[in-house]
């Protein structure tokens, strides 16, 4: 597996579109700390050396914003990296003026669920998690929804694991089968084999329709056209 790119810092409005109470621009990356004491405008210096909450203003090359800190050093953050969120007032122009001063000084635009690649690539977030975050991103009904949280929380991990927790016992039934006489104590029948292999198989044939069902769900439907050029497809 492929190390996310630590030479570059992103950055992006983290909030959800439009005017509200507050909104956020999320920063991760080696330059975190330089934008956070580029911005900080508070009566005191911010102190970056532990994670906390910080009370001040924020600099956005035009005046200043009340600006409440979320920091967030690495490892013990989303990405495993230096993470910093700008909780500012959620109006459009502002944050869009904060983004931007980031970006001034050395942050590239993140792109779409690239705060969860990274995640995922530094190892905080297991790829069904990782696909849990876009499943309940991009969800448009409920039922989209429930199979996003599902995943988010570890649903089709889970699922995995009680299958390959079932499939090495069966394996140890086998092994001790032929490791025994019948006549041994230790000799496994060949019905309880059976039987432990038909409830695997018919749990297996579960997961595999719930994970059917949830990828059929996601995403937009994709044909293709096939035919003789110009032939109205």
């Amino acid at each position: 597996m492929s190390r996310p790119d630590s030479s570059t810092t992103i950055a992006a409005i983290a909030s959800p579109p439009g005017a509200g109470a507050r909104g956020i621009v999320r920063v991760s990356g080696p330059l975190a700390r330089k934008i956070v004491s580029a911005t900080w405008a508070g009566e005191e210096p911010v102190d970056l050396r532990r994670r906390g909450l910080h009370v001040g203003r924020f600099r956005d090359g035009r005046g200043e914003q009340p600006l409440l800190l979320l920091w967030m050093p690495g490892p013990r953050s989303y990405t495993r990296e230096d993470v910093a969120e700008f909780h500012l007032p959620g109006s459009p122009p502002l944050l869009g003026a904060a983004l931007a001063r980031i970006l001034e000084l050395g942050a590239v635009p993140a792109a779409p669920g690239e705060f969860t690649r990274r995640a995922f690539l530094s190892g905080r977030l297991d790829l069904t998690r990782a696909e849990g975050v876009l499943a309940l991103v991009s969800a448009r009904n409920e039922g989209e929804r429930r199979a996003g949280r599902a995943l988010l929380s570890g649903g089709l991990a889970q699922r995995v694991d009680s299958l390959r927790s079932g499939l090495e016992d069966l394996r140890a039934l086998v092994e001790a089968s032929l490791d025994f006489d019948p006549r041994d104590t230790g000799h496994v029948p060949d019905d309880e084999i059976a039987g432990r292999a038909r409830a695997i198989r018919e749990e297996i044939t579960a997961a595999l329709s719930w994970e059917t069902a949830r990828v059929g769900a996601t995403g937009e439907p994709r044909i293709v056209l096939a035919g003789a050029p110009n032939a109205g497809k």
